[in-house]
C-alpha cells in the first residue's frame, strides 16, 4: 500500500495518526513515518485499514477486540 492509498484510507474512515497507532500497536510517530514515506506502511495496517473500509471489521468489533487485549 502507498502511502497516498494509507492516507485516502485514514481520511475516508476518518481516523487520526493517533487512531491509528493505538489499533496497530504502534506509535503515532511510527505512523507519521509511514505517511511520509520514510517508512513502508506494514501489511498488518494495511490489511486492517482495508477490512475496515471494506466493512470486513466494523467499531463493535474493533471495540471488543482492543477491550479483549487489554485485559
Amino acid at each position: 500500500m502507498t502511502k497516498e492509498q494509507f492516507r485516502s484510507y485514514m481520511a475516508e474512515l476518518k481516523l487520526s495518526s493517533a487512531d491509528v497507532a493505538f489499533l496497530t500497536g504502534c506509535t503515532p510517530r511510527a505512523v507519521q513515518l509511514w505517511l511520509s514515506g520514510t517508512n513502508p506502511v506494514p501489511q498488518s495496517a494495511a490489511l486492517l485499514l482495508m477490512a475496515y473500509k471494506d466493512g470486513k471489521i466494523d467499531d463493535d468489533w474493533l471495540i471488543e477486540m482492543v477491550a479483549t487485549l487489554n485485559n
